[in-house]
């Protein structure tokens, strides 16, 4: 298996498009930790930039693509990362835009910038089914508290751009929003929290010292949503197999609970010779010799402790986990569930956790108060489950993205509502479904179908805005 990426940053544009300087430290930051042997451990980056007056144009970004993607193997990894503008054609499909890329009266010179349809016709034609497409894209316009504004109004349909068996879409805003780069920053915003994802470990969300696509897209989405509240990144996945592991984490986590940066072999296993905190390291002894018992007084000592155990029990307290391990058990139930494609019981499991974390005691519903009882870490780590194991396809995050997709707001709009419920295939015609008529299934047309309709429709509006809130 190799690991190869092909890097573009495009800083400077015609006269009708905003210079974006911050490309060239974005492209240059992302190739110190994917080329880093304790973290990216790529073993080939290539880099596309108009640093130091080099020439860029459509030809030589086309001609780089098509060596990413050609003659490659079923799991080789093959990353490419734009950072740069986005032009949207009046039909809505994106090109991502050239130096000599140019505006015209109707909309702008294609032939000068490189669509996205021959991204996706080069990641079609390649045998590797491990692809992550990063982009960090931005379009011309208005300024914003020192910001310059990135991304179109119209609507970008990411999935049938770019999408496809094997694949990992990235991108820093949704359609309908714009990204920003922050003048008093080096790098873009998306782009910066991808990085210092990596580079210090914080995206390494389940601790198992490997950073996949999809925990760096939620740490990168997180961060980026506190600082832009705007700006809501976007992920897409279909995947076959495990995930893809884009990086290894430079953090050990110790048992205590704190952390501290250690070297890593070129394997993957910790070098404890190199690290600073060697001498803190206590030594392990060898263990004391012992007689180990005969197998009658094993089992005399069994029955003793069970006797015990018996007659002690009436007058033993009730053995209870705290609030906070009942609640990974919880996640840890509903991850096994989706793992094995059980989409009912998946949905009733969340259900269930969501009542439950809204302190609502005698329904199986929520209402406006239940809602905003529940915390954020609970929205965020349902979210990521389901969007993790349905390929990006389920989750809360999607639904949300879906309903702001058609306006909707905290306010209730029936109309909304009921346009809403038709997209994620919960109304035909003019009725709702019932909970047995949905389509429990991954194989279902209808995006955001799951999880299912968990309050009633006048607090639709006002669930998706605290998932908004909440970073999803």
């Amino acid at each position: 298996m190799a690991k190869i990426a092909l890097l573009v940053g495009v800083s400077k544009y015609s006269s009708d498009f905003t210079d974006l300087p911050s490309t060239l430290k974005d492209v240059e930051a992302m190739k110190e930790v994917l080329g880093n042997p304790k973290m990216g451990y790529f073993d080939e980056i290539m880099v596309l930039n108009d640093s130091n007056g080099d020439n860029i144009n459509r030809n030589n970004i086309e001609e780089a693509i098509e060596k990413l993607f050609d003659d490659r193997n079923k799991d080789d990894i093959l990353l490419f990362y734009f950072s740069g503008h986005g032009v949207l054609s009046k039909k809505g499909h994106l090109y991502l835009a050239t130096p000599d890329t140019a505006k015209k009266q109707s909309e702008f010179s294609k032939r000068t910038a490189v669509a996205a349809n021959f991204l996706q016709d080069e990641m079609s034609d390649s045998y590797s089914q491990r692809i992550v497409v990063i982009l960090d894209c931005c379009n011309s316009g208005a300024f914003t508290n020192g910001m310059t504004s990135k991304g179109d109004k119209n609507i970008i349909d990411i999935k049938a751009e770019l999408g496809g068996e094997g694949r990992a879409i990235l991108m820093s805003s949704s359609s309908t929003q714009s990204s920003f780069e922050s003048e008093s920053s080096e790098l873009s915003i998306y782009t910066k929290y991808i990085v210092k994802g990596i580079k210090t470990g914080e995206a390494d969300i389940d601790g198992d010292g490997k950073i996949s696509v999809s925990e760096l897209h939620q740490y990168a989405s997180q961060n980026v949503s506190l600082e832009s509240p705007t700006m809501t990144p976007q992920f897409f996945a279909i995947m076959e197999g495990e995930p893809i592991l884009l990086a290894r984490s430079p953090k050990l986590k110790y048992r205590g609970g704190g952390q501290e940066t250690v070297p890593i072999n070129d394997d993957g296993k910790i070098d404890l010779s190199e690290s600073p905190n060697k001498d803190k390291i206590p030594k392990q002894e060898s263990p004391k010799s012992f007689n180990p018992l005969s197998k009658i007084q094993v089992g005399y000592l069994i029955l003793g402790i069970v006797v015990l155990l018996t007659i002690l029990s009436p007058f033993l307290p009730s053995l209870k986990l705290p609030p906070e391990k009942q609640q990974n058990l919880r996640y840890s139930t509903l991850e096994n569930l989706l793992k094995q494609k059980k989409w009912k019981e998946a949905d009733k499991e969340t259900r269930e956790i969501m009542v439950k974390a809204g302190s609502r005691k005698d329904e199986d519903w929520l209402d406006e108060q239940s809602i905003k009882n529940i915390p954020c870490p609970v929205l965020r780590a349902i979210d990521q489950l389901w969007v993790e194991h349905s390929d990006g396809k389920f989750g809360f995050s999607v639904q949300k993205e879906i309903y702001q997709s058609l306006d909707g707001t905290e306010e209730y709009n029936p109309k909304i509502v009921e346009e809403f419920d038709k997209k994620v295939g919960w109304r035909k015609g003019d009725e709702k479904l019932t909970y047995n008529e949905l389509t429990f299934d991954l194989g279902t047309h209808y995006r955001g179908h799951l999880p299912y309709d968990i309050g009633y429709p006048a607090i639709n509006g006002l669930f998706f805005s605290y998932v908004d809130t909440c970073g999803l």
